[in-house]
């Protein structure tokens, strides 16, 4: 079953190739989630940062984000790496209006130098847009069900 939860998690990444900004370091660019819910935030990185060390960091401004959770974490925050993918992720749990803002998916490079991409996190009570679980597993050959919570002003939109 966890092969599959990255496995979507994989898939996200399919779309994010053509989205984002970095050229070694891609992640989603903004997420909305409920109030007390939980997200899984996947970060694919390029080949030459397979041994490198990642993390977590909060802030708008890179220079000035403080980290919050390093490679091999755990706790309301943590980050795993699946170098055989090269990916890793970054698991949040119960989420508050506080931990809204922006975020960076980020690697150490040798010579104190660093790498990374930011997305940003909006946690709200009503989110327009939401999903009741962000992993999602399955059999091979099987379906997957994602259930999709939007906000009133949707509900005759076409």
């Amino acid at each position: 079953m966890h092969f599959y939860s990255l496995l979507s998690s994989l898939i996200l990444f399919v779309l994010l190739l053509c989205i984002s900004d970095s050229e070694s370091l891609k992640t989603l660019k903004n997420l909305a989630v409920r109030r007390g819910g939980s997200l899984t935030i996947p970060c694919l990185y390029d080949e030459k940062y397979k041994s490198n060390r990642k993390y977590w960091c909060k802030g708008r401004d890179w220079l000035l984000c403080k980290i919050v959770a390093y490679t091999n974490t755990s706790g309301r925050i943590s980050v795993t790496d699946h170098p055989t993918q090269n990916m890793f992720t970054v698991e949040l749990k119960s989420l508050q209006d506080s931990d809204s803002g922006y975020y960076w998916c980020a690697v150490e490079i040798s010579g104190g130098s660093y790498d990374g991409d930011y997305v940003y996190l909006t946690v709200s009570s009503d989110p327009a847009v939401s999903v009741i679980n962000s992993r999602v597993s399955g059999q091979e050959g099987g379906s997957v069900s994602v259930q999709c919570l939007y906000s009133a002003e949707y509900k005759n939109k076409h």
